[in-house]
């Protein structure tokens, strides 16, 4: 009877106050992640050493009440800030050092909602990109993010073994042997005009010129297998290419492809020439010479939305497809359907993804 009593007088004080007695609590949608574009839950975001990893939990709201209480975040493990909900948002800067942090969230609740533990989320630190020096010979996956590159050495998650500011927002990136010395480094076109350079570090261009125009798509490849990558550009299913790095004639003009299909490029046979190929809402077109004509290979592998890349991923002499799609690459050891060879989370959402194999 006591119990009874106590509960009934629970109840009714909660129900004076206006307020939901604890067993009508409900149970908020908690989701963290990072301006950082740190992406989906469990996805690794890439910043640099300086840089606020800002962190934002939202509280989903019911009935339009907006969550407040305090919120809890940590860093592998360890607590390093606590800030009160406002609004549904719990936001808290993060100034990390370089490594791979894993980011969590816990919420108390309040006199509506119950508290609960957000899912985490992955950040990697770089080093200060304003002072980082040193090449990277042979880059493996390179992500580009508004004028920023993140260059790693090795095929998988991790830190940038690299990471500098060359370009700015808006440029596309490429990445191609310039001067035939065997590694790939930095490119930008922009409107028509590229920006190379021989070395993966910050400094002056090597090379720049016109070639192109605005709303062409930049494509590199070693054209005709001297050694040394070139220039061209794709605009809805006609290619264009040239045999130096240089404003001038067009070497090769043809057409294959179409309206809404993304240009990919590989040396797809292994005879040490790239060439064309295509990706549509899962579906890849290559071909082993640089002109019109037949599809050589055609097969369904990934799906609308994600961006084709190639590249040797196991070292064999022959370029194989692969994508990127929500900060994660996915990459197949054969130009077939089938499965998986090699998944990693690299980048986020939005990140241009370019490789250097």
């Amino acid at each position: 009877m006591r119990r009874f009593i106590v509960a009934l007088v629970a109840l009714l004080g909660a129900l004076i106050l206006g307020m939901p007695p604890a067993s009508a609590l409900t149970t908020p949608t908690l989701t963290l992640f990072t301006t950082n574009d740190a992406g989906p839950s469990g996805n690794t975001g890439i910043s640099v050493q300086g840089e606020p990893v800002f962190l934002v939990l939202d509280i989903a709201t019911v009935a339009g009440i907006a969550a407040t209480g305090l919120v809890t975040f940590s860093d592998n493990g360890a607590q390093i800030g606590q800030v009160n909900a406002a609004n549904g948002i719990a936001v808290f800067a993060h100034i990390a050092a370089s490594g791979i942090h894993v980011y969590g969230a816990s919420y108390t609740g309040d006199s509506r909602y119950s508290a609960g533990t957000a899912n985490n989320v992955n950040q990697s630190v770089g080093g200060n990109c304003a002072a980082a020096t040193g090449q990277v010979l042979f880059p493996g996956p390179v992500i580009f993010r508004g004028g920023t590159w993140f260059l790693r050495t090795l095929l998988g998650p991790g830190l940038a073994a690299h990471c500098f500011n060359w370009g700015f927002p808006g440029a596309l990136p490429v990445m191609g042997d310039w001067d035939g010395n065997g590694t790939k480094t930095i490119g930008l076109f922009f409107n028509g005009t590229w920006y190379l350079s021989n070395n993966n570090t910050p400094g002056p261009v090597d090379i720049k010129f016109t070639w192109g125009g605005g709303g062409q798509l930049p494509v590199v490849g070693d054209w005709d297998g001297d050694g040394t990558d070139t220039i061209g550009v794709y605009q809805n299913g006609t290619w264009f290419l040239r045999n130096t790095n240089s404003s001038g004639g067009v070497d090769a003009r043809f057409d294959w492809g179409g309206p809404g299909m993304q240009p990919v490029v590989g040396d797809w046979d292994g005879n040490r020439t790239d060439t064309p190929g295509l990706f549509l809402n899962g579906a890849w077109f290559l071909r082993n010479s640089n002109s019109s004509g037949p599809v050589d290979a055609r097969f369904d592998w990934g799906d609308a939305g994600m961006t084709p890349l190639s590249g040797d991923w196991n070292g064999d002499g022959i370029d194989s497809i692969g994508v990127f799609v929500g900060g994660n690459w996915y990459v197949r050891n054969s130009n077939s359907s089938g499965g998986v060879d090699g998944v990693w989370p690299w980048g986020s959402a939005g990140d241009l993804p370019v490789t250097g194999r």
